[in-house]
């Protein structure tokens, strides 16, 4: 066996190096804010009590609290982070990060018909450098990670479980700001988040990915919403040409050359009602067999 695959522990030469594998979930969804929550409530009605999305883009967090079998507290305690854990030696990947969403916050993946988007691998060696090995301190456990993306198209209200002792959404833009208890995540997540948010935002260029933040019932405003709580993280609203973001919407066609949002059978004479004094807007649903878009949606710049 080559060397360089052997442990480099001072203690012992004589066990194989064997990384520990991890997941961690960047779960986003999308939420209004507290005025425009207010706003929807006082504006709804009896057909269409759901309004419209907010701009703000939210991740779930949970609050780390493990405590080891000595009383050891767990790196980075007390700090929030991404919700995750070790697979376990019947797992892949991805049932592993349902497990431990399903344990740590109480999101059913498989119940929401979500799937996750893998967004990359983080291997790091210093990422998490805790020992578990109490009996040999000198032997380095190398803890890698499986990181996803996944997306919540309602509000799901987590509670924590296991060894997270608090979970609940964060602004986006208040963890990137470090408006956020101790500033940061713990780990390399805030890498992850930042990761994610990339990822998410280039598949909306080229794919329907911004059609899984909205209920099967859409209108054109509420994709526009998604768009620009997702620009709005990395770009400046104020400075983006959304004119003809109705129309784009609406000429898009797919990889079969058919349309990608279509007027919902269910509701041909139905519109659903705006906030403030906008007239109701027609109502969408999406086309299942839609994977790629025919027209780019990238932030327009305006013109000068």
């Amino acid at each position: 066996m080559a060397k360089n695959l052997k442990s480099q522990s001072d203690a012992s030469n004589n066990e194989y190096f064997r990384p520990s594998v991890a997941v961690d979930g960047v779960v986003l969804t999308i939420a209004n804010s507290m005025e425009e929550a207010q706003d929807a409530y006082m504006n709804q009605d009896h057909e269409s009590p759901r309004v419209i999305f907010g701009k703000e883009l939210k991740v779930l967090l949970i609050k780390r609290g493990a405590v080891s079998e000595d009383g050891t507290k767990r790196p980075y305690f007390g700090y929030w982070a991404l919700p995750g854990g070790f697979l376990r030696s019947s797992e892949n990947a991805e049932s592993a990060l349902k497990r431990e969403l399903l344990e740590e916050a109480m999101i059913y993946l498989n119940q929401k018909k979500i799937s996750p988007h893998q967004i990359g691998f983080y291997s790091d060696p210093k990422r998490d450098e805790y020992n578990f090995d109490s009996k040999n301190p000198s032997f380095h456990k190398q803890i890698m990670s499986v990181a996803y993306a996944a997306i919540l198209n309602e509000d799901v209200i987590p509670f924590s479980g296991s060894d997270a002792v608090e979970a609940e959404y964060f602004f986006v833009k208040d963890i990137l700001n470090k408006k956020i208890e101790k500033k940061r995540l713990a780990f390399d997540h805030n890498l992850i988040l930042d990761d994610a948010i990339k990822y998410i935002s280039e598949k909306m260029k080229f794919t329907p990915i911004a059609l899984d933040f909205l209920e099967e019932e859409f209108t054109i405003g509420e994709i526009r919403s998604v768009y620009e709580a997702i620009w709005s993280v990395n770009e400046d609203l104020d400075n983006i040409d959304l004119s003809n973001f109705h129309k784009k919407v609406l000429n898009q066609t797919d990889q079969d050359g058919n349309n990608v949002i279509l007027p919902s059978p269910q509701s041909k004479n139905k519109k659903r009602k705006q906030p403030g004094k906008g007239a109701p807007a027609k109502l969408y649903i999406r086309n299942e067999k839609s994977r790629e878009f025919s027209l780019v949606m990238s932030p327009t710049k305006k013109r000068q």
